[in-house]
């Protein structure tokens, strides 16, 4: 009979260990869930933390530029992008997602506006055309895609 109950309690506490871990991987497993999931979700919303220095770097891939901190300056945010500038002729934003710059001229001629968006680009972050050819930055006017015109890639798409 003693044997019976030490068995009984053997299979017993077996049974609240087997337990114990598969609550604990399942646990693990969806509050891993959980977090990647909130992550993503949160993703298209997300609030960056605002720089409050006077100037800021921005690592590429062709060497650090530092900068006056837009952030500071800027006219606001839509979405994912730092509104840099607004008016009915152009919009400069920055994609904090993908660390790029985009220059959108609304308005014609094309090419007049394309130069005072871009002229307005560098004296907002008070970088040289040199340190701008540095930095992901597109420009769209009408259909086209192109680089800053100052710089050897400009190529419109």
């Amino acid at each position: 009979m003693r044997k019976i109950i030490i068995g009984i309690i053997t299979v017993i506490v077996l049974a609240v260990i087997i337990a114990a871990i598969f609550s604990r991987i399942n646990a693990g497993s969806s509050s891993t869930q959980n977090i990647a999931t909130e992550s993503h979700a949160e993703t298209p919303g997300k609030i960056y933390a605002m720089p409050t220095s006077t100037t800021i770097t921005l690592g590429t891939p062709h060497g650090s530029v530092t900068m006056k901190n837009f952030y500071l300056s800027s006219a606001g945010a839509e979405e994912n992008f730092i509104v840099l500038a607004q008016d009915d002729a152009y919009q400069i934003t920055y994609d904090p997602t993908t660390n790029s710059f985009y220059l959108s001229v609304q308005q014609a001629p094309y090419d007049t506006v394309r130069i005072q968006a871009e002229t307005d680009f560098l004296e907002r972050l008070g970088i040289t055309k040199t340190d701008a050819c540095k930095l992901n930055v597109t420009e769209g006017f009408g259909n086209q895609q192109a680089s800053l015109s100052f710089c050897k890639s400009s190529v419109i798409q």
